[in-house]
């Protein structure tokens, strides 16, 4: 474990290399996802999970606060333009998936649940993330439907990607 205490972590090849809502976040994306591809081992996957502006409808930013995140998300990539800037570092796409990587079936664990939970927490991030108040869910009943079913309304919503990359095949097997 002594390599994840020192800067030496960042000199290792892995085999899956995973960004979570880092990208929208860095001044250049293109050098952050070179920065990323120089740690993948030739055969290595890479996961990049971001807001996807093609899913932002800028008519309702109220909607989209938290995907759009200003001042801090520097910039919003849609699939295209992430798709483009890997083709041009070598890479291939090996899966799409259009839902936020936390929002899952099992209940509580909704987007639906967690969007409207920071909504009513004062648009603060942490509403998110701590645990739920039962007087937030008394003074707003349809938190308890997002509790339960939050995750099959999510589909609906399309303003987060996560891609899955690899090394082309031919640039793979040469190194």
């Amino acid at each position: 474990m002594d390599r994840f205490k020192s800067t030496g972590v960042l000199e290792v090849k892995y085999d899956f290399v995973v960004s979570l809502d880092v990208i929208e976040h860095d001044e250049n994306p293109e050098e952050f996802l070179a920065r990323l591809i120089s740690l993948l081992n030739p055969r290595g996957r890479l996961c990049i999970e971001t807001p996807n502006a093609e899913g932002i409808v800028l008519a309702d930013a109220e909607e989209y606060l938290h995907a759009l995140h200003m001042p801090y998300h520097v910039h919003i990539l849609s699939q295209q333009a992430l798709a483009n800037l890997s083709r041009k570092h070598r890479l291939e796409q090996v899966g799409v998936y259009n839902r936020w990587y936390m929002d899952s079936w099992l209940p509580g664990t909704a987007r639906r649940l967690f969007e409207p939970l920071m909504k009513y927490g004062g648009n603060d991030l942490d509403a998110g993330y701590e645990p739920p108040r039962a007087g937030l869910f008394l003074r707003h009943p349809s938190l308890f439907f997002h509790l339960f079913f939050g995750y099959f309304m999510s589909a609906q919503k399309r303003d987060h990607m996560m891609m899955i990359f690899a090394l082309r095949s031919q640039d793979a097997e040469c190194a």
